[in-house]
């Protein structure tokens, strides 16, 4: 409680010094509540009253709802309906004027307890069943609110779900993709690799033939060349046999000639 005190009077000496009479409203608030807190409801009023001072001047109306709200409880404790009962019908006017139906809710339980005390139990029960019934609505709006809320987040949860199921579908895709250019390239690679040895073995086939061919035009023309000197050597011989017959026609012609003068076959000899 002691730490509590001290830093709040420590925050309010260096919010006013930074002139931040917000701030300091606040922290003036939080210090009367620790009061509160402590048992001591004549010194929290003072506090409260102070923060109210400072509120006034800011013009800041949530504040100066909760402030009002807060000083009507702490001058209910200490007795003083009238000015609690002030205090809380200007807490419900700013409530009002705001449009928050639980703070509504809360100030009129705390006219209820003021009707209470001061046995006016029409105006307890009127003002009871209203502080209910704007509960109940705000219930209702805050469950629908979180029903809201619930199905917002499911459906969040459904599209994340959706995004990852499409991303994993994607990465699948994605996957097999790779897997078709990978095969696609290989194949790609073998049928240029074919396609190469293919041309390859082609063009060497083709010098083959090429070669072959040229080797047999050129045993074709020896074997030409070989055939017409046979030929030379064929007619050759021929001219020599008939050239050799006609000598020995010749001789034969002059033996016979010469059969009868020994002489003359010896000098032919």
């Amino acid at each position: 409680f002691d730490s509590v005190l001290y830093y709040s009077r420590m925050g309010v000496e260096l919010a006013r010094a930074a002139e931040l009479n917000d701030m300091v409203a606040v922290l003036t608030v939080n210090e009367a509540q620790a009061w509160m807190s402590a048992g001591n409801p004549a010194r929290a009023a003072e506090l409260f009253e102070e923060a109210m001072s400072i509120v006034d001047i800011i013009g800041d109306k949530h504040l100066e709802m909760d402030v009002s709200y807060r000083l009507g409880r702490v001058y209910r404790m200490l007795g003083m309906n009238r000015e609690a009962r002030q205090m809380q019908l200007r807490s419900l006017e700013i409530a009002q004027i705001i449009q928050s139906p639980r703070k509504q809710s809360d100030v009129l339980m705390e006219l209820a307890r003021l009707d209470s005390t001061e046995l006016d139990y029409l105006g307890f029960i009127s003002h009871y069943h209203k502080a209910i019934e704007l509960r109940d609505s705000v219930w209702n709006n805050e469950h629908l609110s979180r029903v809201a809320e619930l199905q917002i987040i499911h459906q969040s949860a459904q599209n994340v779900l959706e995004i990852d199921r499409l991303n994993n579908i994607n990465k699948m895709h994605r996957s097999r993709m790779k897997y078709f250019l990978g095969t696609g390239t290989l194949l790609l690679m073998l049928l240029m690799a074919l396609l190469y040895t293919y041309s390859r073995n082609r063009l060497i086939s083709k010098q083959k033939l090429q070669l072959a061919r040229q080797e047999k035009d050129l045993l074709m023309t020896q074997l030409q060349a070989n055939r017409q000197e046979l030929t030379g050597k064929a007619l050759s011989m021929a001219r020599s046999e008939e050239l050799v017959r006609e000598i020995k026609r010749g001789i034969q012609e002059i033996l016979d000639k010469n059969e009868n003068n020994p002489d003359a076959f010896r000098l032919l000899l």
